[in-house]
C-alpha cells in the first residue's frame, strides 16, 4: 500500500479532475488529473511499484519522472494532512542511470534579408 487516506476524506470526480473533501476540517481541495489518478490508486490500496509502473504507462513518461512526480504529490497530500504514509523512506526517488542534458543547439533564425517583390 502506497498510502492511506485520512478518515473523513472523500474524493469526488468531476470530469477528468477531482475534489477531495476533508469533512473533519471542512476543507475542499481541487485536484488535477494526475493527482486524481493517484488518489484513486491510494483508495484502491495499490502497492508502490505497481502505481509507479502504471502511472508512467498511463501518462507516457519515464519511470524516473513518474517516481519524482508521484513522490511529490504524495508529499503534498501528506503535508496537507490528507494521507498517512506507511513508509516515508518509500518516497525516495531512484537515481538516474545517467544525467540527461539537452545538447541541442537553440534554433537560430537567419537574419532578415530584403527581397524584391514583383506584383
Amino acid at each position: 500500500m502506497i498510502a492511506k487516506a485520512v478518515d473523513g476524506t472523500r474524493l469526488f470526480i468531476v470530469e477528468d479532475e477531482g475534489v477531495v473533501y476533508a469533512h473533519d476540517r471542512q476543507e475542499i481541495f481541487a485536484l488535477n488529473t494526475t493527482a486524481t489518478y493517484l488518489w484513486c490508486q491510494i483508495e484502491e490500496q495499490r502497492d508502490k511499484d505497481t502505481v509507479l509502473r502504471d502511472y508512467a504507462a498511463t501518462f507516457g513518461i519515464a519511470e524516473e519522472t513518474a517516481a519524482a512526480q508521484v513522490n511529490g504529490v504524495l508529499e503534498t497530500f501528506h503535508e496537507f494532512g490528507l494521507i498517512h504514509l506507511p513508509d516515508r523512506k518509500a518516497l525516495t526517488v531512484p537515481a538516474r542511470s545517467k544525467p540527461v542534458f539537452d545538447r541541442t543547439p537553440p534554433y537560430e533564425i537567419p537574419p532578415l534579408r530584403a527581397r524584391p517583390i514583383v506584383a
